[in-house]
């Protein structure tokens, strides 16, 4: 899923790294921090939801990240589900 979500970087200098998933049902969040073309840190964690295998974007760092996946708020989906903020966290956790 990260090489999806890298696809749509809409600066194709960035990269993400310390990908995490949780399924959830049929929704899977990922996590991820975005790097910039010299690998330091662009954004320490940002979040997508996949949903019938459709990204959305979730935190404002992934929109700003990929721009052309519509929010998840469209979706009823935001960054303070419990889901989000779990694979918000694990991602955190990675980058210290």
């Amino acid at each position: 899923m990260l090489a999806l979500l890298e696809a749509g970087l809409e600066d194709p200098s960035l990269t993400l790294t310390n990908g995490t998933m949780i399924v959830s049902g049929e929704d899977t969040w990922v996590g991820a921090t975005t790097l910039d073309g010299d690998g330091e840190m662009e954004s320490r964690s940002d979040v997508w939801l996949f949903r019938n295998s459709v990204p959305f974007t979730v935190t404002g760092g992934a929109r700003s990240a990929t721009p052309a996946y519509a929010p998840a708020t469209g979706i009823g989906a935001s960054a303070g589900d419990e889901a989000a903020q779990a694979v918000d966290g694990c991602v955190v956790e990675q980058t210290r």
